[in-house]
C-alpha cells in the first residue's frame, strides 16, 4: 500500500504541499554525488598541473621535490579513478544505465 501523505512545506514561500517525500533522498544523493565528482575532477586537474610543472623547475630535483611530484601524480590518478568509479557505480544506475 502506498503512502501518499502530504506534508506542509514551510520553506516554500507559498507553503505548498509536497506530495511525495520519498524523492528527497534521491535528490540529496544526486547532489552529493555531483559535488564529490566535481571535487575529484578539480583535485585531478590541480595535481596534473603540479605534476606538469616539473618541466619548469630550474634547480636540481631534491628528494623532497621528487616525492612531492610523485605524490601529486598518485593523487591525480586516484582522484580520476574515484570520479569515474563514483560516476559509473552510482549515477549511471540511477538514470537507468547498467554496465
Amino acid at each position: 500500500m502506498e503512502n501518499h501523505t502530504s506534508y506542509l512545506n514551510t520553506s516554500h514561500p507559498n507553503n505548498s504541499f509536497v506530495e511525495n517525500q520519498d524523492d528527497y533522498p534521491h535528490v540529496i544523493l544526486n547532489v552529493f554525488i555531483a559535488i564529490l565528482v566535481i571535487t575529484a575532477v578539480i583535485a585531478m586537474i590541480v595535481n596534473v598541473v603540479v605534476f606538469a610543472s616539473v618541466h619548469w623547475v630550474r634547480r636540481p630535483m631534491t628528494p623532497i621535490l621528487k616525492m612531492s611530484i610523485s605524490l601529486a601524480a598518485a593523487d591525480a590518478l586516484s582522484s580520476s579513478i574515484f570520479a569515474v568509479t563514483l560516476f559509473i557505480n552510482t549515477y549511471l544506475p540511477y538514470i537507468g544505465i547498467n554496465l
